[in-house]
């Protein structure tokens, strides 16, 4: 029996204020603790510093266990109440010193409820949650955390009973420890079509409930939701159109790796931005329920998919000057030499007078002709001329001006197909009587006149 008679002072730290010490090493971690011969350690009626009592914070009281955690690195872990076995209205905290509350970092009433902060801030989330607490709701008084990041140290995790009078349940609470559920890495197709997911344990889909008790299915690609941040560039939209394991077989459950195929609305021009994400904080889960808590979702940068495209000055079809007769090809992006395309230098380091090369200009109308000619390349890359050198050209006659096929690319490594163009040489000069070639019959009877082009009675 202990007596305060004396000139003495009660000390509170004489006793240590948890019950069981874990770390990461035991993940996952589980343990079935009695509140009603638990002893109240951590008075919840008294956290200091919070104004407006977000939460349902400091409103009520109870016996408690608390687990004296010691992370050696810095972890992502989550602690649930949520348990057939949980039968009492449970409240959770965490602190940083032993029997000290003005050392809390972290409280939650309700797994939907808001999880509160030293500072007032407040984050809220409607996790899925199964308990044995009686009556209608009760089942979400138990918590339901799924992503807590702390730096090394130690800590204590106190599951604390709301009140020791309230007549719900006989005092258990089963609390589990694990390493959240993540995605450890994606890797997206060349082709943009399919992303393969890596997730850091097993993951399954369906109902909370029916995965708690063990029954979880494969995933669906209704448990994953996708937007596109187009930034300017064609494709606006995506839907998923399959979902599979990287071996492109169904999923049943308990897979580390899945793949998502993926539909665009358009090919992606290089400026997109691709953001996947769990469709809800109860899509995606691990082996006993608890969610990928993803809500941010991940970005991928969608590479460019689209080729450049050309356009030509004149236009095509139109008629060319015979002695002035420059075609400009403009191209909607910088191009390159393939299969580099990584340069900025001039189509990739070659010489500005070698770039004809890739270029052919020949009379089309019956026998093709070869033209000779010189081009040059601007020096943002996006505008090559090309200059006939035998000037100037034969009147009336059609041109086809070619660029070779798989020769060009744009930065994104799109190769630019064969294009062509055709153009019409205009008639600049009036026909002419060749007199070398005129005759007069023998009887004088008619004249043959020999024009230098055919001629007509008018302009039709």
């Amino acid at each position: 029996t202990l007596t305060n008679n004396g000139n003495g002072s009660w000390d509170t730290d004489v006793f240590d204020c948890f019950d069981m010490e874990i770390t990461e090493g035991d993940f996952p971690f589980n343990h079935l603790s009695d509140l009603t011969i638990s002893n109240d350690s951590w008075d919840f009626e008294n956290f200091p510093g919070i104004e407006g009592n977000p939460g349902f914070i400091n409103m009520d009281n109870g016996n408690d266990y608390t687990y004296k955690l010691t992370l050696t690195e810095p972890t992502t872990f989550y602690i649930t109440t949520c348990d057939a076995e949980t039968n009492i209205d449970v409240q959770i905290a965490i602190f940083t010193a032993d029997c000290d509350m003005s050392t809390w970092i972290f409280f939650q009433d309700d797994s939907n409820s808001e999880i509160v902060y030293p500072d007032g801030s407040t984050v809220q989330y409607s996790f899925e949650c199964t308990s044995a607490i009686p009556g209608v709701g009760s089942d979400k008084w138990a918590n339901m955390l799924p992503r807590l990041e702390l730096d090394a140290g130690t800590y204590y995790v106190v599951a604390d009973r709301r009140s020791n009078t309230s007549p719900e349940g006989n005092g258990g609470v089963r609390t589990w420890f694990g390493y959240s559920l993540l995605v450890a890495s994606t890797q997206i197709s060349e082709s943009l079509n399919s992303i393969d997911y890596y997730f850091n344990q097993e993951v399954f889909g369906g109902d909370y409930l029916d995965v708690y008790s063990g029954n979880g299915i494969g995933l669906e690609t209704s448990d994953f939701s996708v937007t596109i941040e187009d930034n300017g560039g064609d494709a606006t939209s995506a839907e998923f159109t399959s979902i599979s394991n990287l071996f492109n077989n169904p999923l049943s459950g308990g897979e580390e790796e899945i793949r998502l195929n993926i539909e665009y609305s358009a090919p992606p021009s290089g400026t997109e931005i691709a953001i996947i994400s769990p469709a809800s904080v109860s899509s995606v889960f691990n082996v006993i329920g608890v969610p990928l808590l993803n809500v941010e979702g991940d970005s991928i940068n969608l590479v460019d998919q689209v080729p450049p495209t050309v356009s030509f000055d004149p236009d095509v079809g139109d008629t060319l000057v015979p002695g002035i007769a420059e075609i400009e090809i403009n191209f909607s992006e910088p191009i390159y030499l393939a299969p580099s395309g990584d340069s900025p230098d001039v189509l990739n380091g070659m010489n500005p007078e070698s770039i004809e090369n890739f270029f052919i200009l020949s009379y089309s109308d019956g026998a093709e002709e070869n033209i000779d000619i010189g081009a040059e390349i601007d020096d943002e890359f996006l505008k090559v001329t090309i200059q006939p050198i035998s000037l100037p050209l034969i009147e009336q006659r059609t041109l086809l001006l070619t660029i070779n096929a798989n020769v060009l690319q744009d930065n994104g490594g799109n190769l630019l197909n064969q294009t062509n163009a055709s153009f019409q040489v205009g008639d600049t000069h009036s026909p002419e009587i060749n007199e070398q070639l005129c005759s007069i019959s023998m009887s004088n009877a008619y004249i043959i006149l020999s024009f230098t082009e055919g001629v007509y009675t008018h302009i039709n």
